[in-house]
Formats: structure tokens, C-alpha cells, sequence
């Protein structure tokens, strides 16, 4: 589960949209992308330029770790399986906890205007009790959850936004590659290769990804026996 450190991010989707949609305010006209010269915890800041003059976004996404991945895995699964009744029953009911939630934020209620994340997926991301509200996504690894053929329903996908699921995010270590299922795509998940995404973010951080894998493969079995016979003939032992 990861949350936005900065609450800028819901801004900057409102502001996006205002400058794209409304007739009050031009297109965009230019779209500069941060440089990547080192990870911190500070948000990356990117420049959009407008004819009102130049924007700055500032986003950062931080993991936190839920208290039980199979707990999450199989309260998706069981909102997978709803039907008729009990899912448009469980949909209202959530939905209610949802906006009760984002009033005793608004209204700055004690205990709910900065309530802290819990590690519950179930509080923190379907009923969005924290102080970060819905600016909430889930990440959990293929080994953990391998429903392929769920991902690739864009009806079922849809099902589970709809539920309180925000976006999610699936990564898989043996095809090298990550799954986006993101609330706004309406329920098409996307597929990009780690490989893409490290060289994105600079030739540094790509070399680091490779660096990574070679370490990785040196470290399997059929490596170390090659390794171990090469050093044998050169050292004679």
C-alpha cells in the first residue's frame, strides 16, 4: 500500500484538468519532465508552462507496508466474487463511510483530520479514513496475487474501483514487468517492463536496475557452479 507524502497530488489532478478542460483556461503549452538526479524524499516538481505563466506540481508517492498481504489479497477476492444484493449493498455501505469520512475531515473533527494510516487496506484505501483520503493506491506482487485473467476484464477491474479499491499496482519479478490497473484508465490495466521504466528515469538509475540483475543472476545456482569451476581452473585447485 503507498501514500502521496504531499497532498498536492489531488490539486494538481483538479489543476490538470482546469487547464485542459475549461474554457476559462488555455491548453498547456509546454510540459518540461524533472530531471532525476537523485532519490529523496523530497516531491519531484514538475514545470507545466501555460500562458498564464509557469506551474509547478509537486508529487511524491512513499510505500507502507499493510499489516497482512494475504489479509488484502483475499478481501479482493471476496469483492470479486459479490453478487447482485450483497455487491450493491456492500457498494452503498462503503460509499456512506467514504463521504462521513471526508466531512469529519472538512469539518476538522479530532481524531479524523489527521488520522494516521493503519496498515488496514480495508481503512485506509476502501473507506479512505486517513488524512490522506483517496489519494490512496495499493502495490502487492504477482506471487501474491496471480489473477491474470482478473486483471485482463476490464469489467472486474472496474468492479473493484467501484468497491473502494483505488488504483493498484502488480508487480512481477519473473517476467520483469508491472501491471498498472489505475482508477482513471475505467478498468484497462496496462503492462510496462521494468527495463522501460529504470531507462525513464536516466541512465543512472537504469545502470543501478542492471547492476541489480546481474547480481541476481550471479547469485542463481547455474552461475555459481560456472563461477566456482572457472576459478578452479585458473587458480588450479
Amino acid at each position: 500500500m503507498m501514500k502521496p507524502a504531499q497532498a498536492a497530488v489531488q490539486g494538481a489532478q483538479k489543476g490538470l484538468k482546469n487547464a485542459t478542460d475549461s474554457k476559462r483556461a488555455p491548453a498547456i503549452s509546454k510540459f518540461e519532465l524533472p530531471k532525476y538526479e537523485s532519490v529523496s524524499l523530497e516531491p519531484t516538481w514538475v514545470q507545466i508552462q501555460t500562458a498564464y505563466g509557469a506551474k509547478l506540481l509537486g508529487v511524491k508517492v512513499v510505500p507502507f507496508k499493510v499489516k497482512s498481504t494475504t489479509g488484502m489479497v483475499d478481501l479482493m477476492l471476496s469483492d470479486k466474487d459479490l453478487r447482485k444484493m450483497n455487491y450493491l449493498q456492500t457498494k452503498m455501505g462503503r460509499t456512506v463511510l467514504r463521504v462521513l469520512y471526508r466531512v469529519a475531515r472538512g469539518l476538522k473533527i479530532p481524531g479524523f483530520k489527521d488520522k494516521i494510516i493503519t496498515g488496514d487496506p480495508k481503512t485506509d484505501v476502501i473507506l479512505a479514513s486517513s488524512q490522506y483520503g483517496k489519494n490512496m493506491f495499493v502495490c502487492f506482487s504477482k506471487l501474491d496475487f496471480d489473477e491474470e485473467e482478473m486483471l485482463s476484464n476490464p469489467g472486474m477491474v472496474q468492479k473493484l474501483h467501484k468497491l473502494g479499491w483505488a488504483s493498484m499496482v502488480v508487480t512481477d519479478d519473473v517476467n520483469k514487468e508491472v501491471t498498472f490497473c489505475m482508477k482513471q484508465f475505467g478498468g484497462v490495466c496496462s503492462k510496462v517492463p521494468y527495463s522501460f521504466i529504470f531507462a525513464s528515469l536516466g541512465k543512472e538509475h537504469h545502470q543501478v536496475y542492471q547492476d541489480i540483475e546481474d547480481a541476481n543472476r550471479s547469485a542463481g545456482p547455474f552461475f555459481r557452479k560456472k563461477s566456482t569451476t572457472r576459478r578452479k581452473l585458473i587458480t588450479g585447485k
